[in-house]
C-alpha cells in the first residue's frame, strides 16, 4: 500500500491519523481502497472532500466502510477536469408540476432540478432528483432535522450531484453524496448477528434497560462505567424531547462495549452536567474527528428521562 499512500498524498504520519479518526475501525484493504479513491479524485479527506463511512451490509452481514463524497468534494473534482463550465440555477417543483427559481413554500418541494455545462457538449446535463426518493425519515416517519429545516437545499444538492456525475462520469462514477445517501441510512437496517448466542442472551426488563442507560450516562467517569445495553436506542413512548446540542472540541469521547457486543460511545464535556450517549457508529466516528481538528458539533439530542442521546448531526463548524 505504500505507493498509493506516496501518490495519494497519505504519508505514514497522515495515514496514522486516517485510521484514529476519520477511518477508525477500517481494514487494511479498506484503507488502501480509500487511498486509491483519493488518489484517483485528488480530494482531501482532511478538508472534508471525501469520506470512509461505515454501513451495515445486509447480504454479507457485515459491516463494511464505503468512500463517500461531499458536495464541494464533487464540485471540486469537476472543476480540476478542466471542462466544467458552471451550471443552471436550480429550479424546484411542486405537486402542482409548476418549476420555480425560488421556493418559498412551507411545505417541502416534490422535486429539484439542475443542469450542468461541459465544454464540448450542445447543451446542459440535467439532473432531476423527487423528494420522495430521497428524503431520509425518523423512526416516526418524519423527515430528519436537516431535510426539516431546509428541504429545498438539501434536496437541490441531490439533483446537483446527479448532474455532476452524469457530466463527469469518469471523473464521479460510484461516487455519492452524504445528501444522496441519507436516505439508505435512514432505512431499518437487518439486524446484526449477536457475538453471543441468543440463548445466552436472554430479553432485558424494563428495568433492566432503564439500569442500563443508567449505568452508560452516569456521572461517573467514562473508563469506569460498565457495558451498557443496547436498549438505549428505544426510549418510552412519550418519554422523549428533542433539544440541539453543540459539543466543543474540549470533550472527550470514549467506546462502550454492550451486552449485545455491538458498541456505544459517550462524551464527556467540560463543566456539562451529565455525559451524552451516542448510539449510532458513523455519528461518533464524525464527532470524534470533529473533537480531534478541533472543530465543533452541533447534533440534535434526545432527552430520554433526562438522559441524554445525540441522533443526527446539524453543523459543524471550527470552533
Amino acid at each position: 500500500m505504500s505507493d498509493i499512500i506516496k501518490h495519494g498524498g497519505l504519508t505514514p504520519e497522515r495515514l496514522e491519523l486516517l485510521t484514529r479518526t476519520i477511518a477508525k475501525g477500517a481494514s487494511p484493504d479498506e484503507l488502501a481502497l480509500f487511498a486509491a479513491v483519493c488518489d484517483r479524485t485528488g480530494l482531501d479527506p482532511f478538508a472534508r472532500q471525501i469520506y470512509l463511512v461505515p454501513r451495515w451490509d445486509s447480504k454479507l452481514r457485515a459491516e463494511v466502510r464505503q468512500t463517500q463524497v461531499s458536495i464541494d468534494g464533487a464540485r471540486l473534482v469537476a472543476q480540476r477536469s478542466g471542462e466544467y463550465a458552471g451550471q443552471t440555477p436550480v429550479v424546484w417543483c411542486g405537486r402542482d408540476g409548476a418549476w420555480r427559481e425560488v421556493w418559498l413554500a412551507d411545505e417541502p418541494p416534490a422535486a429539484a432540478r439542475v443542469g450542468a455545462y461541459r465544454r464540448g457538449f450542445a447543451e446542459p446535463v440535467y439532473a432531476t432528483a423527487l423528494w420522495r426518493e430521497y428524503c431520509p425519515t425518523d423512526r416516526d416517519g418524519n423527515p430528519t432535522v436537516m431535510w426539516r429545516r431546509m428541504p429545498a437545499l438539501m434536496l437541490a444538492k441531490c439533483a446537483e450531484a446527479l448532474a455532476l456525475r452524469k457530466a463527469f462520469p469518469a471523473e464521479l462514477s460510484g461516487l455519492y453524496t452524504a445528501e444522496e445517501m441519507a436516505q439508505a441510512d435512514s432505512a431499518v437496517p437487518e439486524a446484526a448477528p449477536r457475538v453471543v448466542p441468543a440463548a445466552a442472551l436472554p430479553p432485558a426488563t424494563p428495568a433492566e434497560r432503564r439500569a442500563d442507560l443508567d449505568t452508560l450516562l452516569s456521572p461517573t467517569p467514562a473508563s469506569a462505567a460498565p457495558a451498557a445495553s443496547a436498549a438505549v436506542a428505544a426510549p418510552e413512548p412519550g418519554s422523549v424531547e428533542i433539544e440541539e446540542m453543540w459539543i466543543p472540541p474540549s470533550c472527550q469521547i470514549a467506546t462502550i462495549p454492550n451486552k449485545a457486543g455491538r458498541r456505544v460511545w459517550r462524551i464527556d464535556c467540560p463543566g456539562a452536567d451529565r455525559p451524552l450517549a451516542v448510539t449510532d457508529a458513523d455519528l461518533a466516528a464524525k464527532v470524534e474527528a470533529n473533537i480531534a481538528f478541533g472543530h465543533a458539533t452541533l447534533v440534535s439530542v434526545e432527552i430520554v428521562k433526562g438522559k441524554l442521546i445525540a441522533r443526527t448531526i446539524i453543523a459543524e463548524g471550527k470552533a
